[in-house]
This record gives C-alpha cells, sequence and structure tokens, in this order.
C-alpha cells in the first residue's frame, strides 16, 4: 500500500519487517511474496535492474515461474517496458541462484546498501 501511495520511505519499513519476519518461517515460497514486494519497491526506486534479478530470485525460492499471479505479471510487463531485452538476462541472473543466495537477494536491507553507496 506504501508504494501505491507513493511512500518509498513507508515502504522500506514495511518490506524490511517482512522480510525479517518471513526469515522466521524458514518457507522460502512466502520469501518468496516478500520478495515480489522487494522488487516492486527497488523498481520505485528507479533501479529495475534489481528489480529484475529480485523477481527472477522469487521464482528460484518458489520453485516455479507463477505466470498467473497479477503481481508477477505486472512487474513482469513493466520490468520489460524498463530494460527492453535486458530484461531477460537480469531475470535470469536471480533465477540461476542457488537458494540461499536468493534468499539473500531479496533482503531489502542488503539492497537499501548497495543503493546506499
Amino acid at each position: 500500500m506504501a508504494l501505491r501511495a507513493g511512500d518509498a520511505v513507508d515502504a522500506e519499513v514495511h518490506v524490511r519487517e517482512g522480510y525479517r519476519q518471513a526469515l522466521l518461517t524458514n518457507d522460502r515460497p512466502i520469501l518468496a511474496v516478500v520478495g515480489l514486494s522487494v522488487a516492486a519497491w527497488m523498481r520505485t526506486l528507479g533501479r529495475p535492474r534489481d528489480a529484475a534479478v529480485v523477481l527472477g530470485a522469487t521464482t528460484r525460492l518458489r520453485g516455479t515461474d507463477d505466470p498467473t499471479n497479477p503481481v508477477v505479471r505486472g512487474l513482469t510487463e513493466a520490468l520489460r517496458t524498463d530494460l527492453g531485452e535486458n530484461f531477460e538476462v537480469c531475470y535470469a541472473e536471480g533465477v540461476a541462484l542457488d537458494a540461499e543466495a536468493a534468499v539473500a537477494r531479496v533482503d531489502p536491507a542488503t539492497l537499501a546498501t548497495a543503493a546506499a553507496v
């Protein structure tokens, strides 16, 4: 909701907390759901490449593509528009991660730190 309201700062608070809570479940599909919000947040921050890699990492965490999920579809379409043919390369980078690396890649704290550098 914070992203829809245009509040990227509040969105960061929510994705960080969502990620922290999802880690407690030790459930990769739950981490994938949080990762979708992280990808949307990255796109809002003007970082479509990171968003596409995170989107790919969510696929890895789920174990399969989810083309019927409206969030996945919307992000995929938006990021394809943003990145053109580079979308497939970035997305594949996320899908190729091992499970542990995919969990780390959707961590909003790591992404926020990379933005500050």
